[in-house]
Formats: C-alpha cells, structure tokens, sequence
C-alpha cells in the first residue's frame, strides 16, 4: 500500500508521468534476497543459478506473475500461511486489484476491465468457451490464467505469444 501512496504522489505532482507500473520482483541470482534469504525473513527452494535457469525455460511461467520466493508474514493475514506459490498467487491478486495500469487514467478498475475485454477477444479468435469474468476478491488473477493456459492445451500457443 505504500506504493499505491507513491504511486498517486507521482501522478500527482509529475505531469510527465503517462504511466506507472509495478511488477513483482523475481528472485535473482546474485541479488541480496537470492544470496541470503534468511536476512529478509524469506523462503525460497532457488539455490543455485541452474535453479533459476530451469524456472525460466519452462514454457508456462510467467516472468510477471511469479516470483519464486515468499516474504513470511507479509500480509500478517491468513494468507500468510500458504507457500511460494501461493504467495506469488496472493501478490499477484493484490497487484490486480491496486495496481492494473491496463487501463486509461491508470484506474485499477478500468484496466481490470480492459484485462476482461481482452481475454474475452483471445478466447473468441481461438474458439473457445469460457466463464469469463473481471478480476475481483472472488474471481482471481489465478482463475483468469486458467483461461489461457487453456490455449497451450488446445495448441494455439503460437497465437496467444
């Protein structure tokens, strides 16, 4: 939320400033989190380089919404208690929901609505169905990427790249 504050200051007083975005930050070798998690309270299975390497040549991860790491007590929530993957899942859906700059104006809402639009127009061009609905506390990040990963299995990678 901290960044939702700077991130309004800047639109704010910087009138050059057409667009701020966030990403999640993936663990890096040779970054302090990557080299020495324990001093960041974090959790981690990355250890070596090749550890990473792997994670990046998969063909389902996504550089911006995976982060191989968890911050524990993070969210001082319930959310809390899953684990890397879920926590990478739980900042995703806060990044959506504070953070989407697909949209004009670089209103959360709008760009989940342009994120909805834009699914819907994929699915229509491959030919397939799906209960589609805008990101929100209970349709999840995690819930419209099923959506695509639908394309990998019906082969139409080449069309969603």
């Amino acid at each position: 939320m901290e960044n939702k504050k700077l991130i309004q200051y800047i639109i704010e007083n910087f009138s050059c400033a057409c667009r701020v975005m966030t990403f999640l930050i993936d663990l890096v070798p040779g970054s302090p989190l990557f080299e020495n998690p324990e001093k960041f309270n974090a959790s981690t299975r990355r250890k070596s380089f090749l550890d990473y390497y792997n994670d990046f040549k998969m063909p389902k991860n996504s550089t911006y919404a995976f982060c191989h790491y968890k911050l524990n007590g993070y969210f001082h929530d319930e959310r809390d208690n899953s684990d890397i993957q879920g926590f990478a899942k739980n900042l995703q859906q806060v990044k959506c929901l504070e953070f989407c700059f697909l949209g004009p104006d670089l209103d959360p809402k709008k760009g989940r609505e342009t994120c909805l639009k834009k699914r819907c127009e994929v699915l229509k061009k491959n030919g397939l169905q799906s209960d589609i609905q805008i990101i929100s506390e209970t349709f999840t990040y995690a819930d419209a990427l099923q959506d695509f990963l639908k394309l990998n299995e019906n082969e139409h990678r080449e069309e969603y790249k």
